[in-house]
């Protein structure tokens, strides 16, 4: 059989094609196999993928003289290794204030400068005078930045699941949040999901002076010494009656629902709460003492208690959430002479405003970090499979054996699900047989 000199070239082409893309997947799958150690296997870098320490340890970041950088989904960040400089710091590997990013957390907290704690050192913000009134071993940890509002808020909760959190807590804040929102959600297409209103723009917000200029500053001082100044205008323009004002509220609604939505599914408590103006915090105390107010914090006074009455309502009316009135505490502790904010027009609170509501928190949110009381529980996959069950006791677990035998002699209802988190603190004996437990229908 005579073969053509053009057959020859085409056969030596496809055969030398072949044995490229054999070496190909050789190097690919078993690299060794060519001597290549699989240590050595480079990954080119690209947008697909990011050289990560590059960009942990970016140089930009951390020797810039800005406290918070630019990001294209939430606006701005926290810097990451930001260092201890008292009133601001230390930030962790993530731009929180924490010591650390730990693996788990029992609880995470996630708010604004309020919640960062802007004026005192981390160990004087509310989220440690919060950790400090709770059972001993609760671990807790701060996903809060300045500048931040609601959007910001359920972008950082849909990233909780990785620390396996019981309860994750949410606060709000009066003071900014609402137009924060109202901007952000109407201004990208990425949160375009939460717009309430169509009918508005970005350019229907009002205009605010920040910060507030001294013609729009009141200074005060109450009989027993305390002394601070109200900015009331400022703290109007997120509170007052307007269209962008309800959109901003009505936005912040849906975004709580997205949140808690996400937090259900993996079987996590969530808690509002909405941290008030100092405006409103000092009401009750500028009317006992007949203070004659200016009329611009007349109208915030008046605006803000019915924004919070019916946020808070809106909140409340959501299945499965838990909310917690701070306002009314702070009230109260506003009335006696306690320096709870700066003598300045400054609105974030001093240490004694910061523990006023880390002990009001911790008292709603403590009792649900009980023990396990006795009984199965379940590690349950997304589709509600159980993936491992286990048996509680008196302070310890056993991993039960053989658990598809369980549903023969227990309604499945009566099994709670739960992260395997859940079981710190527990002593784990080992396994156990469904035979060598009493089912008494109890968990």
């Amino acid at each position: 059989m005579k073969i053509h000199r053009s057959e020859m070239i085409l056969l030596m082409a496809s055969t030398i094609v072949t044995l490229a893309m054999a070496l190909l997947l050789i190097r690919w799958l078993q690299p060794s196999l060519l001597g290549i150690s699989g240590d050595m296997v480079l990954v080119r870098s690209s947008k697909e993928v990011v050289p990560y320490y590059e960009h942990i340890f970016k140089k930009e970041d951390l020797f810039s003289s800005k406290f918070t950088l630019k990001d294209p989904f939430v606006v701005n960040r926290g810097q990451q290794f930001f260092p201890d400089m008292g009133s601001l710091g230390p930030n962790d590997l993530l731009g929180f204030r924490n010591e650390a990013v730990p693996n788990n957390a029992d609880i995470i907290i996630i708010g604004d400068s309020q919640t960062y704690g802007n004026n005192v050192i981390m160990q004087k913000n509310w989220p440690h005078y919060f950790r400090e009134n709770l059972p001993a071993g609760v671990s807790v940890y701060s996903m809060a930045t300045g500048g931040w509002g609601a959007v910001q808020y359920g972008y950082a909760l849909a990233k909780t699941p990785v620390f396996s959190p019981r309860v994750i807590i949410v606060a709000f804040y009066s003071g900014n949040d609402p137009l924060e929102t109202f901007s952000l959600v109407y201004g990208s297409d990425m949160w375009h999901e939460f717009i309430p209103d169509l009918k508005l723009s970005k350019e229907d917000a009002p205009d605010v002076a920040f910060p507030a200029p001294e013609s729009e500053q009141w200074p005060v001082s109450f009989s027993d010494g305390v002394k601070t100044i109200f900015t009331p205008a400022l703290r109007h323009a997120s509170n007052k009656r307007h269209p962008a004002v309800d959109a901003g509220y009505l936005a912040m609604l849906n975004i709580a629902r997205k949140m808690t939505t996400i937090a259900r599914k993996e079987n996590v408590q969530i808690v509002f709460t909405i941290i008030p103006t100092k405006e409103l915090v000092y009401s009750r105390k500028i009317e006992n003492e007949q203070i004659e107010a200016n009329p611009a914090y007349q109208a915030l006074i008046r605006d803000e208690k019915t924004r919070v009455e019916n946020f808070s309502k809106g909140l409340k009316a959501i299945e499965g959430v838990m909310y917690v009135d701070v306002v009314t505490t702070l009230q109260e502790e506003a009335l006696r002479p306690v320096v709870l904010y700066p003598g300045d027009d400054d609105g974030h609170p001093l240490e004694a405003g910061y523990r006023v509501i880390g002990t009001v928190l911790a008292q709603a949110v403590g009792p649900s970090l009980l023990p396990l009381q006795d009984g199965f529980y379940a590690d349950l996959s997304i589709d509600e499979i159980i993936i491992t069950l286990v048996y509680v006791e008196k302070g310890e677990y056993w991993i039960v054996d053989d658990p598809e035998k369980l549903a023969l002699n227990m309604p499945r209802e009566s099994i709670i699900g739960i992260k395997s988190r859940a079981l710190t603190g527990l002593i784990y004996r080992g396994h156990r047989n469904i035979r060598d437990i009493k089912l008494t229908g109890k968990t």
